[in-house]
């Protein structure tokens, strides 16, 4: 018993200053996790909702650049019929100067778009002949985001130069995380530590420092939910949610707003050939020269 007493009065008493640091400390840091893990959950939301984009595109873009070069033809061969019928141009070099004048900036939307289609089409080519990473691989890669996100974050810079240094980093990491390449995280975790280990080197921080911080982080993971629900409540993700639900029902959304487009393809083409017939007719009828 005398013994037990002895060891037991060995035993150092932190103060009440000791004991809130190490509460602070304790705090700042499980909200420096919480960051982590929502920085996380908001890059696989835009992960999640780029990938959707990309195959909307890739299933669907090719066909609503073919609407909008129907529809930009009828929109044309309105215009000629309009500058014979009202202002009476006969001479075809001035009607094809105006019209390539009027439709200069929609015909460049056109060809931008017909672009982005086809790189998403080559994109979801790809993507789908790539292999699944694996559950094990997927954990590995989630655990190092986490590392670097808790690090890395923008919002945990003190000045400016240190605050474009993490954007930089960020934007490295999020890239390889995107391309599922473990090997650079690995690189990035591994030359975080090493300038985590001169980082704790200096100072304990003091109360007042680290209710300014814990403040800050506080702000940091708002901003971090408020991007979330952003996300959740944008157009792309919830069609995307809704695709999703369907196609669990057996359904097939996208081919039928496929099948829509090609219907409305065919009735702009039935318009555009009237209006060609038409114009034709008046540049017969006035000699078109």
């Amino acid at each position: 018993m005398n013994q037990i007493s002895s060891d037991t009065n060995l035993i150092l008493l932190k103060t009440p200053e000791e004991l809130e640091t190490e509460r602070l400390v304790q705090e700042v840091q499980a909200k420096q996790n919480q960051i982590a893990e929502l920085t996380l959950a908001l890059e696989d939301l835009k992960l999640e909702v780029n990938r959707f984009e990309t195959e909307y595109n890739a299933i669907l873009g090719k066909l609503y650049v073919e609407l909008d070069k129907v529809n930009l033809e009828i929109k044309e061969y309105t215009l000629r019929v309009q500058l014979i019928e009202k202002e009476a141009i006969v001479n075809k070099a001035r009607i094809d100067d105006r019209v390539e004048e009027s439709f200069k900036e929609e015909r460049q939307k056109i060809f931008d778009h017909e672009q982005k289609a086809a790189q998403d089409s080559q994109k979801f080519a790809k993507s789908q002949s790539e292999p699944e990473i694996d559950a094990i691989t997927a954990k590995q890669l989630r655990k190092l985001y986490l590392k670097l996100a808790k690090i890395y974050h923008p919002d945990k810079a003190k000045t400016n130069t240190e605050r474009a240094k993490n954007e930089r980093m960020m934007s490295l990491i999020n890239r390889a995380y995107e391309e599922k390449d473990a090997l650079t995280l690995q690189r990035l975790v591994k030359s975080a530590k090493e300038n985590e280990e001169i980082l704790n080197e200096a100072p304990h921080q003091k109360q007042q420092r680290l209710r300014t911080e814990r403040h800050k982080l506080d702000e940091v993971i708002a901003d971090l939910k408020a991007d979330i629900e952003a996300i959740k409540a944008s157009g792309s993700y919830k069609l995307k949610t809704t695709v999703e639900q369907a196609r669990k029902r057996g359904e097939d959304i996208l081919a039928k707003l496929a099948k829509d487009i090609r219907r409305k393809i065919d009735a702009g083409r039935r318009k555009l050939e009237e209006l060609m017939q038409r114009f034709r007719r008046l540049a017969k009828l006035l000699r078109f020269a």
